[in-house]
């Protein structure tokens, strides 16, 4: 009979234990989310809280001779263009920290950008404009590091104090 009890204290201690496994598991993996925001999304989201939301109208802008937007993932460079401009008139070099355009050997923008790029995902296109009697030039920059509110561009270029 006492070899029956030590039997049974054994499988009750192996059940108890089993059990407090499964709940122990339960309570670690409902914590893992695996659909979690990426962390530069929480802090934006966190500090955006509050600081209220940025006024986008301060991160795009014009420069001589192009105007630029943004969103989280790129920066837009718009330039408008002669109705004959062709892509064999257009100079474009883009590497991780700078930009040169030129049109017809007219340099458009030239320097050290703002924030790096991804240089082989950027990419630029020539459309005819709405109104038919002129193109327009888009050059798409792909941030490195997405950007929110306030860390987005404040230029497309770095200033001569940076």
């Amino acid at each position: 009979m006492s070899a029956l009890l030590g039997e049974s204290d054994l499988l009750q201690t192996l059940g108890s234990t089993l059990s407090i496994a499964a709940i122990l598991s339960w309570f670690l993996l409902r914590g893992t989310n695996s659909t979690a925001a990426p962390p530069y999304e929480v802090h934006a989201n966190y500090f955006g809280n509050i600081l209220g939301e940025a006024d986008m109208s301060a991160f795009k802008g014009e420069g001589s001779g192009y105007t630029w937007a943004q969103t989280d993932e790129e920066v837009e460079i718009s330039v408008p263009l002669g109705a004959t401009t062709r892509a064999r008139d257009i100079s474009c070099q883009i590497t991780s920290s700078t930009i040169a355009l030129a049109c017809s050997g007219s340099q458009i923008l030239q320097g050290r950008l703002h924030r790096s790029v991804n240089a082989e995902d950027c990419d630029w296109k020539i459309e005819n404009s709405p109104e038919g009697n002129a193109r327009l030039l888009t050059i798409t920059l792909i941030k490195t590091e997405p950007t929110r509110g306030n860390q987005h561009w404040t230029s497309v270029l770095q200033t001569a104090s940076r």
